[in-house]
């Protein structure tokens, strides 16, 4: 029994009726086989991308709660640091209050000097030459009510001198060198100026 007919027109149509044959299967092996590689290639990665979304969002949930807690919880306490923090505005009424404080402790405000503003990323460093005059204990007091002002308001630098003279109470006067310095909230930049086309 002949497998391939001995006729050589039917040869030829067998190897016709053969060619679509040997075509689909170059197909197959050649260009469907590669596609069939890459489809299961991203299917791999798809697996291990759902995998790790699923890990990334039973984090979120468990975290979720927590983050925002923690979160509106450094929103409090920066607000609470800003209201510590004077604004260029309030600047005056705090040295007014600081020269209310000098009289009341019973030192003298003799010099109280501006240097330059130091602009910072986020506040601006204000720092003052302060000179006072008085007994020792009373210039303490001073500085310890520079301390609890209601802004953050810190003397540094200090040094004293003594003046060789006395008060009414017969209590030896010094003078009393220090730089107050603070930081203060920069005024927000202004909105641009909206211009008008015609």
């Amino acid at each position: 029994m002949a497998l391939l007919p001995s006729d050589p027109k039917e040869q030829r149509k067998l190897l016709i009726g053969m060619l679509p044959l040997l075509a689909l299967g170059a197909y197959w092996y050649f260009y469907h086989g590669k596609l069939t590689t890459q489809v299961e290639a991203m299917q791999s990665r798809l697996t291990t991308l759902q995998t790790q979304n699923e890990v990334a969002r039973a984090r979120a949930s468990r975290g979720g709660k927590e983050l925002e807690q923690r979160l509106a919880e450094y929103q409090t306490q920066i607000n609470r640091l800003e209201q510590l923090v004077p604004r260029k505005e309030e600047v005056p009424g705090l040295l007014h209050e600081l020269a209310q404080h000098a009289e009341a402790t019973g030192v003298e405000l003799a010099r109280l000097t501006p240097q330059d503003e130091q602009a910072g990323p986020l506040y601006h460093r204000q720092t003052y030459d302060i000179v006072v005059y008085g007994p020792y204990h009373e210039i303490g007091r001073f500085l310890t009510d520079i301390g609890s002002l209601p802004r953050i308001i810190t003397p540094i630098d200090l040094s004293l001198k003594d003046r060789k003279e006395k008060d009414d109470n017969g209590n030896e006067m010094l003078e009393a060198s220090f730089q107050i310095e603070t930081y203060i909230l920069p005024n927000p930049p202004a909105p641009p100026a909206a211009t008008g086309t015609k």
